[in-house]
């Protein structure tokens, strides 16, 4: 007759699972869990900061490109202002608008400013058909986009450069001067910035575009 070996309670073989030993395994599970959510929110965050920094970037672009298009065509270049030509600039352009072989002239002008003071600094476009007469029509005024910055002001956005490259300072000349130099400016830069939402760092575009003048014959 066989008989079961006694139990031995220093037989490792024959130990269960202690509730302390259950309770490890349970926190292990539950700090890898962790770690797994934390990795999963943390790409998620990362996918949607990149996504909103892109459709900042894509509000910037038409404003980009209608500025570098009409500044490229200017003739001549527009600088209403020497106190604020640092934020605003414009062209006059010729443009055959009706197909009849007759180029009509319009005046566009990019200004950026806080109309309503509440530190949303506006990039407008406003432009005026101007008349054989010199008499002008206002054709349309839009919101190209707008720059919000943390400190309630906005960047300089419009930088004129001379024919060497080097950038026209208007400190020592007189406000006549001043925009007579800036008129004949070769390249203008300009410096595009707008505060994304819940990031430190704004989304920013820097360019420059040479300027079609047809007193340097180019």
């Amino acid at each position: 007759m066989t008989h079961a070996a006694p139990h031995n309670p220093h037989d490792p073989s024959q130990d269960g699972v202690t509730l302390v030993e259950l309770l490890v395994v349970m926190v292990i599970m539950g700090v890898i869990g962790i770690m797994v959510v934390n990795s999963f929110v943390s790409s998620s965050q990362a996918v949607t900061a990149g996504m909103t920094r892109a459709d900042a970037l894509e509000d910037i672009r038409p404003a980009v490109q209608r500025i570098t298009r009409e500044l490229r065509v200017a003739d001549p270049l527009v600088v209403p202002s020497a106190a604020n030509h640092r934020n605003e600039v414009g062209a006059t352009v010729y443009r055959d608008t009706d197909g009849d072989d007759v180029p009509e002239r319009f005046r566009h002008l990019f200004t950026v400013a806080d109309d309503d003071g509440n530190g949303e600094w506006e990039l407008t476009e406003t432009v005026h058909l101007i008349a054989d007469d010199g008499t002008e029509t206002l054709v349309r005024e839009n919101e190209l986009v707008i720059l919000v910055d943390n400190g309630g002001a906005v960047d300089p956005v419009f930088t004129y450069f001379d024919e060497d490259g080097n950038e026209i300072d208007c400190t020592p000349l007189t406000s006549a001067e001043c925009i007579t130099a800036l008129a004949d400016t070769h390249r203008i830069g300009f410096h595009v910035t707008r505060v994304v939402p819940g990031q430190n760092a704004p989304v920013a575009v820097d360019t420059a575009v040479q300027v079609r003048n047809v007193r340097f014959g180019s």
